[in-house]
């Protein structure tokens, strides 16, 4: 005997009628909570290059960031925004993403309602909660604006391995969006040759009768040539120190990154066992999901850095097949427990992402309450490997950040190579010209006020034998130590001592 259904999509979802009202009050109340957090220090940072990039400054030479260009102009519109109508850039920066979802949601609405699958509404709603809530204080980082603007094309890959029509217009466009977001890295590239390979098993040759890849690769290739016409000094300044130091600083044991992974292994076995054992009309959909997922983990290994929002893509993917099963399984009683099963570690990945209270939150209030009672000053500076103790604090504040460094990030690297042996006189040079550089920045922004950090372990993830000291270090350069002879020594609060300048020789 047939067990009976016990519940259905519609159900969970509504009819058709109230589909759109329902996902609209879910959606705005997921965007209301984004729009109150503080997001990540890195979204900060990119949001005031932008505001910096627009004020006339040049990239690469009047500031420093380790990500090619393509980030910093996307950041752009929205900082544009803000100055032309007066507005809050944090707030307007928020705003033009969630647009930017809404259209990845049309896009994606289009293709999937022209398939046969039964939890289409499901599926469109579990990626509305993937790229608005999931994120949280992600909200904004590289990988999330990637994923939002790739969907549509990762979608329309699942259209065309089953046959389903879709506009010439939608796939061009589909493609160009999805091009921009794999071009902001260039781990991203990954998604796209795994899901193009896919086609050509399912397709063959006639795979290469789709506009979609040629328009990708000229997006990439039109950005890549703007990359040497453009910003030229990426090529020659950064890329040098991202090759010599930046992954002795920032990276960590593979050990570390697997740790990391631990819940979403779990969550992928018991992915691959449900579809093993209860078929699925979204079973090639779901394929082509995991294959993203897949990719991006690849994507995740090879940067060495175990940081949360390079498994977001990763965990954002298997969340929506696991919420799509679960609706599924729900059908069917006897089914139950794997319903609930995906229903518990999906809630428990999520948790992972949104449950946990925002450092830069902490930081703002820990650095605003040293700063208030210096609100004549105008610059300042925090010596410090962490990129969340000046950001968002700058983009809340009065202050201008007094330097072409976002944080002294470089200075990890440095040191974990010099106690391996490995500071050459390559290293040296190098070394001997980032001390110079902020010692001209605290120079051309005669920087008020500098806060350094002098607790135990203040280098990013690089615990020595000895504290590390910011001032006796840089002072080992002459140009650095001259400079430094401008600033008088005030106080320590916490872990953070205070300068301020009281000479402009």
């Amino acid at each position: 005997m047939q067990t009976k259904p016990i519940n259905t999509t519609a159900h969970l979802l509504g009819s058709d009628k109230y589909f759109l009202t329902i996902t609209s009050i879910v959606f705005l109340l997921c965007a209301s909570i984004i729009l109150k957090i503080y997001i990540t220090a890195d979204a900060y940072w990119i949001l005031y290059l932008s505001e910096r990039l627009l004020d006339g400054q040049q990239a690469y030479v009047d500031f420093i960031e380790v990500n090619p260009p393509l980030i910093i102009w996307i950041s752009a519109p929205p900082a544009w925004l803000s100055k032309l109508f007066t507005l809050n850039s944090e707030v307007t920066f928020k705003l033009f993403l969630l647009s930017i979802i809404l259209i990845s949601l049309r896009l994606i609405w289009v293709i999937i309602n022209r398939s046969n699958i039964e939890a289409k509404k499901t599926i469109l709603v579990s990626i509305m909660l993937v790229l608005v809530l999931l994120p949280y204080e992600q909200f904004g980082q590289r990988e999330h604006i990637m994923l939002t603007l790739a969907l549509p094309y990762i979608f329309a890959v699942y259209a065309k391995s089953k046959q389903i029509y879709v506009s010439k217009t939608q796939l061009v466009f589909s493609s160009i969006l999805a091009a921009i977001g794999f071009c902001i890295k260039p781990y991203f590239v990954l998604i796209p040759c795994a899901l193009e390979l896919f086609l050509l098993y399912k397709l063959r040759l006639l795979t290469f009768k789709r506009i979609e890849p040629y328009v990708m690769v000229m997006v990439g290739f039109t950005y890549l040539a703007s990359i040497f016409v453009v910003t030229p000094e990426y090529i020659h300044e950064v890329v040098p120190l991202l090759t010599h130091i930046y992954q002795a600083g920032t990276g960590v044991s593979f050990a570390t990154i697997a740790f990391y992974s631990t819940s979403l292994s779990f969550l992928t076995l018991t992915i691959f066992y449900i579809l093993t054992k209860f078929k699925s009309d979204a079973v090639g959909l779901y394929a082509v999901i995991g294959l993203t997922a897949f990719a991006n983990y690849l994507s995740y290994l090879l940067q060495l850095k175990g940081w949360p929002n390079h498994l977001y893509p990763t965990k954002a993917m298997l969340l929506i097949i696991a919420i799509g099963l679960a609706v599924e399984l729900l059908r069917d009683r006897k089914k139950l427990v794997f319903s609930v099963l995906l229903v518990l570690q999906s809630a428990y990945i999520a948790y992972g992402s949104i449950g946990v209270r925002s450092q830069e939150a902490l930081n703002v209030k820990f650095f605003s309450d040293i700063l208030k009672d210096y609100k004549d000053q105008k610059t300042m500076f925090i010596m410090s490997t962490w990129l969340q103790d000046g950001f968002p604090l700058t983009n809340h504040s009065q202050f201008e950040w007094g330097s072409r460094f976002p944080s002294l990030w470089f200075v990890t690297g440095i040191q974990k190579k010099k106690n391996n042996g490995q500071y050459d006189e390559t290293l040296k040079t190098i070394d001997g010209t980032l001390k110079a550089d902020l010692a001209e920045d605290f120079s051309n922004y005669k920087t008020d006020l500098v806060l350094v950090d002098v607790s135990k372990n203040n280098l990013y993830r690089l615990k020595l034998d000895k504290k590390y000291d910011f001032i006796s270090d840089f002072s080992q350069n002459e140009t650095f130590a001259k400079e430094w002879q401008n600033y008088r020594y005030i106080k320590t609060i916490g872990s953070y001592a205070l300068y301020e300048r009281y000479l402009n020789n």
